[in-house]
């Protein structure tokens, strides 16, 4: 009898032990649980900050299109009183009036601008008169002036075989026929040694000596 007592109590407390590990099993399960969740959160927030990249750049995308076919069709409003236009982008013109309106004042501008400068590039031979009378109003000046600078451009030396910067053999002008910078550069090198005074050069020097 006394060992049937003995292996009840050992069978018992078998039982309480199987117990209590049940019991932290069903404890450790709760928490595992949330680890799990906290993991999906995350991943749901990265999903959705990447779906918000995704959509910025494809609307920034759509906004580079509708700019280039704007541009595009305002081209072809100003080609034969729009006679190229689209029926597309005609509609496409008329939906947009304000940006429309932008771009045809930045094209107006940048028009006048290359006129400008193609008109202040462009050489000026001017009458013998006035030339004269420019001479006479200079001589004026530098009597009375206390101190003369003369400020000159490359033309000054184009007669002594020195390129200037737009003439023929100049940088600017050859890189506008395609030649590389470099190559132009090489292209305006002289000898200066078989280089030799122009009559503007001695001229000023003539000037100076004088006082």
């Amino acid at each position: 009898e006394a060992e049937a007592e003995g292996e009840a109590e050992g069978d018992a407390e078998s039982d309480g032990e199987a117990e209590e590990e049940d019991g932290e099993s069903s404890e450790q399960e709760p928490g595992s649980g949330s680890g799990s969740s906290a993991w999906c959160g995350d991943s749901s927030a990265r999903a959705s900050a990447k779906a918000a990249r995704a959509a910025a750049l494809f609307s920034l995308e759509a906004e580079r299109q509708l700019t280039r076919a704007l541009k595009n069709a305002v081209a072809h409003a100003e080609e034969d009183n729009g006679a190229q236009l689209s029926e597309e982008e005609r509609a496409l013109l008329a939906a947009h009036p304000l940006r429309v309106a932008a771009m045809r004042d930045a094209r107006e501008r940048t028009a006048a601008r290359k006129t400008q400068l193609a008109a202040a590039a462009a050489e000026v031979e001017e009458d013998e008169n006035v030339v004269l009378n420019k001479v006479e109003k200079l001589a004026q000046m530098m009597r009375e002036a206390r101190h003369t600078v003369v400020y000159t451009g490359a033309g000054i030396s184009t007669a002594a075989s020195i390129p200037d910067y737009r003439g023929p053999q100049g940088i600017w002008t050859l890189s506008k026929k395609g030649s590389s910078v470099s190559s132009a550069a090489r292209a305006g090198m002289v000898d200066k040694a078989q280089t030799r005074p122009t009559t503007a050069h001695m001229a000023l020097a003539a000037m100076h000596k004088a006082g």
